[in-house]
């Protein structure tokens, strides 16, 4: 069961993060690439494909921006090792600060888009006002 909790915010992190990396992208397949910015990072710094022991320390406090690398820690503690919530308390509180600042993030992101969106249908507004007022004097 806690495996399962662990996952309801997992997957909710990983609905941020995927739109978040494909915001501006011009169509599905261009956002769909971007992935590749996500995905493997956390293959690689997750420690699948090595221990933590070999990596340096700044890798592993960089390799928690990928969520991938979170979902590992849990898999480990939680499956491997049989943890209880106590035994991976300090990890799940360090992944909700991580899902408050990709909240904060997407928040930004969302309010900077919606600030560009107004300014453009404010300047159009504006564009066909002027177009109107030269045809009615013409």
């Amino acid at each position: 069961m806690n495996f399962v909790f662990v996952q309801i915010f997992y997957v909710f992190v990983l609905g941020i993060v995927t739109p978040l990396t494909g915001w501006t992208a011009a169509n599905p397949g261009v956002a769909a690439s971007r992935m590749i910015l996500i995905i493997p990072g956390g293959f690689i710094f997750g420690g699948v494909t090595g221990s933590f022991g070999h990596f340096a320390d700044w890798v592993v406090a960089v390799s928690h921006v990928w969520p991938l690398t979170w979902q590992f820690h849990f898999t480990r503690d939680i499956i491997t090792r049989g943890a209880d919530f106590m035994g991976y308390a300090p990890t799940f509180g360090a992944f909700l600060i991580y899902i408050a600042v990709i909240g904060i993030l997407y928040t930004l992101r969302f309010y900077s888009a919606k600030k560009e969106l107004m300014a453009r249908e404010t300047e159009e507004h504006a564009h066909k006002g002027a177009k109107l007022a030269v045809e009615e004097a013409v």
